[in-house]
C-alpha cells in the first residue's frame, strides 16, 4: 500500500491509489511551465501508475540548471527503493538524463522521452528553418507560446485550450534559458540508453525529426514516430501514446 507523500514544500503532486502501481514520473517541458498540460491527456495511466508530477524549479530561490538537477534528485530519492518509470517531455530530458537517474539505474523501468532535447543544435536548427523567428521579443512567456504555436501543433485549433491552463514562470524561463548552450545529453543518454523509448513526431516544429533520428542512429533506440501530431503527442493522438506506454511497460516475462 502506499501512502501519501508531501515533500518539496507540497510542490510535489502524488496521486495515490491503495493497489500496489509502478510509479510513473512525468516530467514537463519549459524550462517555465507546469505540468498542467499532460492532462487531462494522461488521466487513464492514473489506473495504472502511481502518478508523480511536479513543477520544475518550482522550489529553487535560484533558478540554475544545477539546482533543477538538485530539485529533481531530492524528489528521486523520496521513492526510496520504489520501482518507476518516466515520462520526459521537451526540455524535462534534461532531468530525466541525468546522473540522478543513473543512480536509480536499477529501479528504472522505462524513460519515454518525448521530443526531446540532447544538446542545444535544435535551437539552431529551429532558427535555420525559421530565419524570421530569430530577433522576436516577447513580454512574457505565455505570448511567446501563443505566437509559436504553429510549431507545436499541427492542429492548431488545440493550442489555446492548452496553452491558456498553463502557470508560467518568466523567471525561470529566462534564467535557465541563458543556460541552454550548456546543455550536452549524448554520454548520459548513453548510459542510459537500453532503458530509453524515444518518441518524435513530423510535424514538431520545434525539436525536428531529422534531430532526433541522429541521436537514435547514434544510440541505437527505440523510436516511435508520430505521422500526426506536433511536440504535444499524447494531446494530439492520445490514444495511440498511451497504448506504447503500456506494451511498453509490461514486465517482460
Amino acid at each position: 500500500m502506499y501512502i501519501f507523500q508531501s515533500y518539496l514544500h507540497q510542490e510535489i503532486h502524488v496521486i495515490i491509489s491503495l493497489m500496489e502501481k509502478e510509479t510513473l514520473i512525468l516530467l514537463h517541458g519549459g524550462p517555465g511551465l507546469d505540468p498542467s498540460y499532460f492532462f487531462p491527456s494522461l488521466d487513464p495511466l492514473k489506473d495504472s501508475f502511481n502518478i508523480v508530477t511536479y513543477t520544475i524549479g518550482s522550489t529553487t530561490s535560484e533558478p540554475t540548471l544545477t539546482n533543477l538537477q538538485t530539485e529533481y534528485s531530492s524528489m528521486l530519492q523520496s521513492l526510496e527503493n520504489e520501482n518507476f518509470s518516466i515520462i520526459a517531455h521537451s526540455f524535462g530530458s534534461f532531468l530525466a538524463l541525468s546522473e540522478a537517474t543513473i543512480e536509480k539505474y536499477d529501479n528504472i523501468n522505462k524513460i519515454f522521452l518525448v521530443n526531446w532535447i540532447y544538446n542545444s543544435e535544435w535551437i539552431e536548427e529551429f532558427y535555420e528553418r525559421n530565419p524570421e523567428e530569430k530577433n522576436n521579443n516577447f513580454t512574457s512567456l505565455k505570448d511567446s507560446f501563443i505566437h509559436y504555436s504553429k510549431y507545436y501543433f499541427k492542429d492548431l485549433s488545440l493550442a489555446s485550450s492548452v496553452f491558456d491552463k498553463i502557470k508560467y514562470s518568466d523567471k525561470i524561463f529566462k534564467q535557465i534559458s541563458l543556460e541552454f548552450g550548456k546543455i550536452s545529453l549524448f554520454e548520459l543518454a548513453n548510459k542510459l540508453s537500453q532503458k530509453i523509448v524515444s518518441i518524435s513526431s513530423e510535424y514538431d516544429g520545434i525539436t525536428s525529426k531529422q534531430y532526433h533520428n541522429k541521436i537514435n542512429k547514434m544510440l541505437n533506440l527505440n523510436n516511435y514516430h508520430f505521422k500526426n501530431s506536433g511536440h504535444f503527442p499524447f494531446i494530439e493522438q492520445p490514444k495511440l501514446f498511451l497504448e506504447i506506454i503500456s506494451e511498453e511497460t509490461k514486465v517482460k516475462e
